[in-house]
């Protein structure tokens, strides 16, 4: 009987650790299954503060290339429809209503007014709010770049190249640089800009100090701001990517392709027109100085002229077309909403 009893006790241990190990191996390959390549963004998963941060980041980050072809503000869009109108709806297009009765572009906004040039291309500075009241034109000159931060204005004067701040009404113009510029990014308060020569290059300024510091002293092009990195094309490298760090102050050569297009960087991924194969558009995973891989994930199977990459979704237009597509950002099925 003792024996038997000391192999009853040597089974119940054994069945103890093995339940143990058991959930010790759940445990682990729960963790493992949540550590696969970052995704996009979904909206519904975000708090309101978040999705405001998320969207602040995609409106004066990359999409500024393309002027905020389509810009997005809570759950609504605020966009040019087909008829020539600024409109704000809902994500899908749906629920559309006409805020203006012309077009405008270089969207930005405070949450609850919407800040925009008049037109298609650089224009006048307008303002009105989102639902549509108090439209008012408060600029005299062509604006482009157009970026809303902690209740000032950010622009590029489209004539003569000069970066200015201006408040909300249109007044108090102040001049950042002497340099001349031809594309602005912001984030983490400060204003990278980039200059519209070699001698200058790409310059930061910090809007809480006002200092400014030089970053490079060479052409670059497509400037994109992702994890601490800064990403952009050498037009002296035939448009090939690169990787800088501010916190070294060195760059890298990340591809060894050419992208001649403006790209947009978006929750770990660069989103890029391919122009050798029809206007495709096709993404790539970041990751600091690492090299781009060589074979791209097609996403759009459409000629692409413009796009927007707003969190998991991309908004795009066709090449000289007005109307605008809507498409998941990891691919699928056009959508269109205008």
């Amino acid at each position: 009987m003792i024996i038997k009893a000391s192999r009853s006790v040597r089974i119940i241990s054994f069945v103890k650790v093995s339940i143990i190990a058991s959930c010790i191996c759940l445990i682990f390959s729960s963790f493992s299954a949540c550590s696969p390549k970052k995704a996009a963004t979904d909206a519904t998963e975000l708090t309101r503060e978040e999705l405001a941060a998320a969207q602040k980041s995609a409106a004066n980050g990359g999409n500024l290339h393309y002027q905020n072809l389509v810009l997005a503000v809570d759950e609504r869009i605020l966009f040019n429809s087909a008829a020539g109108q600024l409109t704000i709806a809902a994500s899908d297009g749906q629920n559309n209503q006409a805020l203006s009765k012309i077009s405008g572009s270089n969207l930005s906004s405070d949450g609850n007014m919407l800040y925009y040039t008049s037109g298609l291309q650089t224009g006048v500075l307008e303002k009105i709010n989102l639902d549509g009241t108090n439209q008012v034109r408060i600029g005299t000159t062509p604006l482009k770049y157009l970026i809303f931060n902690d209740n000032f204005l950010y622009a590029i004067e489209a004539d003569d190249g000069d970066v200015i701040q201006l408040k909300t009404d249109g007044t108090g113009r102040k001049l950042l640089l002497d340099t001349k510029a031809i594309a602005l990014n912001l984030t983490d308060e400060i204003l990278y800009v980039t200059g519209a020569d070699d001698s200058s290059g790409l310059s930061a300024v910090n809007l809480q100090t006002g200092t400014t510091e030089q970053l490079l002293q060479q052409q670059v092009g497509s400037l994109n701001i992702y994890d601490h990195w800064l990403y952009y094309v050498n037009p002296a490298d035939n448009y090939k990517v690169y990787a800088f760090s501010p916190n070294s102050k060195k760059s890298w050569q990340i591809s060894q392709f050419s992208i001649e297009k403006p790209f947009v960087i978006s929750e770990g991924f660069l989103y890029y027109i391919v122009s050798t194969d029809q206007n495709r558009l096709y993404r790539l995973p970041v990751d600091g100085r690492k090299s781009l891989a060589q074979k791209p994930e097609l996403i759009i199977d459409d000629a692409v002229g413009s796009f927007a990459v707003c969190l998991q979704d991309i908004y795009y237009q066709r090449p000289n077309s007005n109307r605008i597509y809507k498409v998941s950002c990891s691919g699928g099925t056009p959508r269109q909403i205008t």
